[in-house]
């Protein structure tokens, strides 16, 4: 089944996290054949996630793009900025994004405003960058720039 195709946000079309890495994207990048998304969210978070799994029986190897909603009291910026406070120690990365640092579950980027976490569960740390780095492009590409 093909990828649904990128659709510029406004807003009444929130992002859609599926629309920022897509299951071939995934098998690329983690070098296996991954099961169809699954979407889930979690209202009282704010958070929408996107998550693919490895076809592979026994595989521990989950792959998740999640993008904060903003909310009555919290902008996904000011969300992203408490969790960097009250995780000094947290390494930043460099080149992905606005800003980004690693912290549970995974990536936490900020990019002109918003916010995506992303995990890469059995894997090695390049390719939560080489997730987060695709997401954040796409995102750029969502957006126009």
């Amino acid at each position: 089944m093909s990828d649904p195709p990128l659709v510029p946000d406004t807003p009444g079309n929130l992002i859609d996290p599926c629309a920022l890495i897509s299951r071939s994207d995934v098998e690329r990048i983690i070098g296996e054949p991954m099961k169809r998304a699954v979407q889930t969210e979690d209202r009282a978070a704010g958070l929408r996630v996107c998550g693919y799994a490895t076809e592979r029986e026994g595989s521990s190897i989950l792959v998740q793009v999640g993008i904060v909603r903003p909310d009555a009291e919290r902008t996904p910026r000011s969300r992203y900025e408490l969790l960097r406070n009250n995780t000094p120690e947290a390494p930043k990365v460099a080149g992905i994004g606005d800003e980004a640092f690693i912290a549970t579950p995974g990536l936490h980027i900020l990019k002109n405003g918003y916010y995506l976490i992303v995990a890469v569960g059995a894997a090695e740390p390049d390719k939560l960058a080489l997730v987060g780095d695709l997401a954040v492009r796409n995102l750029a590409r969502r957006m126009g720039n």
